[in-house]
């Protein structure tokens, strides 16, 4: 610690056994590494005395080991690597550590988790320079398709040190010209456990948060194509309300602010505006809905979910109609590190409950829209009519969020509509 007069602190870190279900309200980013064990019996040579030296790259090189690892307290309190107990005589060796890394706000495909098998000598040779004898390696890359590599992993030892651009492919694939112990099986197991609030660790989640990163960065693949965007945003929309109950809630306020800001400023692909207004309207009631019966303990005696109140009165954050978006950035390396696909690259918006543009100017627009002889009947079916809607509201160039969710309202239909109103609480106070 920094004061040396201070009383020693020891943060501790719980995996309860069973889901939490409280949001995200400060930052916390940390990765544990737990080698389980590995099986050299099959390896020519001596390797008995085994110990794992484990380091989280940012690079191929000896010095893009990164100093993220926390270090005990006899030590730094951040050091670049961190070794593994040794058992002796042993070839199949169990392990029982476990490594705390503090991750790095911005991932990218260069980053990975190197380790380094080696034999330790119990009496030196003369002709020996050190005791260490490195017999294996393999690594793990982190950080894949917009989502954190967690879990338990079986992989592969090379002889050899890896060839060049190892880290951006997998230890699975078996490269040319390499030599690995056992043909290739799976003989070091590890395990990844991540407490984040950057990254969900949900298919779902982090599929949606990938995509809303490709459309902002403008670097949508070829495998997608601009023109399938808009039926790709909208199915990972509606995957949300599949997502696992505990990320869900931990992730629903930027969940909610993602929405908002599709549901307010579409993305232009290919110079047309995409069209998800409505599934945006349509996955917020779900989503509202999904949290007030998981915490329905939370809910007074009007439906109003504490958890919602305290993201629409503390954490709502509205696109603000004199912000310029963010441009679109394009780029051709693709190995680059990448912000984390939950966090927005442009965040110039105003917090809802303070800002003080969102008053009469914003209700006289939502009165003029309904003062052009709205026909509620006629509004709530889908076609030319809401093209039409859509239109008349865009004819001032500019969108007001509650001007929008006023329309979403008028036009829903069928499920979004039944949704919207079984949760009109959240809505009407989002709309004040």
């Amino acid at each position: 610690m920094k004061d040396e007069k201070c009383r020693p602190i020891k943060e501790v870190v719980e995996f309860p056994p069973r889901e939490i279900f409280v949001p995200h309200y400060s930052y916390r980013n940390l990765l544990f590494v737990s080698p389980k064990d590995l099986n050299f019996s099959n390896r020519p040579g001596s390797a008995r005395n085994i110990a794992v030296k484990v380091q989280f790259m940012a690079g191929e090189e000896e010095h893009a080991a990164t100093c993220v690892i926390f270090g005990k307290s006899s030590c730094p309190e951040f050091t670049t690597e961190a070794y593994t107990a040794v058992t002796y005589h042993n070839k199949s060796p169990d392990f029982y550590d476990e490594f705390k890394m503090k991750l790095p706000p911005v991932l990218g495909d260069q980053h990975h988790l190197l380790f380094t098998f080696y034999h330790i000598s119990c009496q030196k040779k003369n002709e020996e320079k050190t005791i260490e004898s490195p017999v294996g390696y393999t690594w793990l890359p982190v950080y894949r398709d917009g989502c954190l590599q967690t879990g338990e992993h079986s992989l592969p030892v090379m002889m050899e040190k890896p060839p060049s651009n190892y880290s951006y492919i997998t230890a699975d694939i078996q490269l040319p010209g390499t030599k690995w112990v056992d043909n290739h099986k799976g003989l070091f197991t590890v395990n990844v456990d991540a407490v984040s609030s950057v990254h969900a660790q949900d298919k779902d989640i982090d599929r949606f948060f990938h995509l809303c990163r490709m459309v902002e960065e403008g670097t949508i693949p070829a495998r997608i194509g601009e023109a399938n965007m808009e039926g790709e945003l909208k199915k990972a929309m509606s995957d949300l309300v599949n997502c696992r109950a505990e990320p869900l809630v931990r992730f629903v306020p930027i969940l909610l602010d993602r929405l908002i800001l599709l549901m307010v400023r579409p993305p232009t692909l290919a110079g047309q505006q995409v069209n998800i207004a409505q599934a945006c309207f349509e996955t917020i009631g779900c989503l509202v809905g999904r949290v007030s019966a998981l915490l329905e303990d939370k809910n007074d005696q009007h439906g109003r979910n504490g958890t919602l109140l305290t993201y629409l009165a503390y954490q709502a954050t509205l696109p603000h109609p004199d912000d310029i978006p963010a441009a679109p950035v394009t780029t051709t390396h693709t190995h680059m590190p990448q912000p984390p696909s939950s966090v927005p690259t442009h965040r110039k918006y105003s917090r809802s409950n303070s800002n003080p543009d969102l008053g009469i100017e914003a209700d006289a627009e939502v009165g003029g829209i309904f003062a052009r002889g709205l026909d509620r009947t006629n509004s709530m079916r889908t076609g030319s009519t809401y093209e039409n809607l859509l239109s008349l509201q865009r004819s001032h160039g500019r969108k007001i969020s509650h001007e929008e969710v006023a329309l979403q309202w008028v036009v829903s239909n069928g499920t979004g509509r039944e949704k919207a109103l079984a949760n009109s609480w959240y809505v009407k106070n989002y709309d004040m």
